[in-house]
């Protein structure tokens, strides 16, 4: 039986589904989430093996939209438009590829549907199964322990924000082997049949080497009315190195 991912609703209007990408959740879009509030009823939803969501040891693209399709259902959510990045991104192309009738319109931030390499994710993955969070009395504690394998402040402050205070002291909230078991299948990208006509954005950082342009032919493929930008300044996290210019984007792209 299949269950329910973890929503967060906010704000009342034209709805915005908002997918995040791997080792984040719904909590890192807050920010643009409570800004577009005013404006549109923001759906943030965390995704399988993630945030609050439920845990599964298989996860595909085709499974991971189905799911939120499921989940927009319950919610009474009518066709929404849908901001996916990274990981995200690809669940949100699956989404509008296999259930279009749920997407009005599309943002894929800073991804495109081929397949990738691993980008560090494995490296990432076995750094943090190394570290016992049951001994670490903080998380100051727990990022020291992880200063030598991953030397990016910035990045251990990320990954952090998966670990949870319990039973006195942490533990993860994300499953860790099952993560780094389907590291090759969020890697890749499904073969899907048909095309998505409706207006979509694929925006990239202009430091971002997510979306080559080797990728444009294949985007245009699936998405003929493809529109590709590059969000100046932002490397991959572009919604957070630049969260003012991508919001001012990501709103005139909804306005249409």
């Amino acid at each position: 039986m299949s269950e329910l991912l973890h929503t967060r609703i906010q704000g009342k209007g034209e709805p915005v589904v908002i997918l995040h990408g791997l080792f984040g959740s719904g909590t890192n879009w807050n920010r643009i989430a409570r800004a577009l509030a005013p404006d549109y009823q923001m759906v943030v939803i965390d995704l399988p093996n993630h945030g609050q969501s439920p845990h599964r040891e298989h996860m595909d693209y085709p499974e991971m939209a189905a799911a939120v399709a499921e989940t927009l259902d319950h919610h009474g959510i009518p066709p929404a438009s849908v901001v996916g990045h990274s990981m995200g991104g690809k669940v949100a192309m699956t989404l509008a590829l296999t259930r279009g009738e749920y997407v009005r319109r599309l943002l894929v931030a800073d991804i495109a549907p081929i397949p990738y390499g691993d980008h560090g994710h494995g490296r990432l993955l076995r750094a943090l199964q190394r570290m016992d969070p049951k001994r670490l009395g903080s998380r100051a504690a727990a990022s020291e322990a992880l200063a030598d394998d991953i030397p990016e402040a910035g990045l251990r402050q990320f990954l952090l924000t998966n670990l949870e205070a319990r039973d006195g002291g942490f533990a993860w909230r994300i499953p860790l082997q099952a993560l780094e078991a389907n590291l090759p299948v969020i890697a890749d990208f499904p073969d899907l049949a048909g095309q998505y006509t409706g207006p979509t954005l694929f925006l990239h950082g202009e430091h971002s080497e997510y979306v080559p342009g080797d990728a444009h032919g294949v985007i245009r493929g699936w998405f003929p009315e493809a529109v590709i930008e590059a969000l100046p300044g932002a490397g991959h996290w572009l919604h957070a190195e630049q969260p003012e210019a991508f919001l001012e984007r990501l709103r005139g792209f909804l306005q249409g």
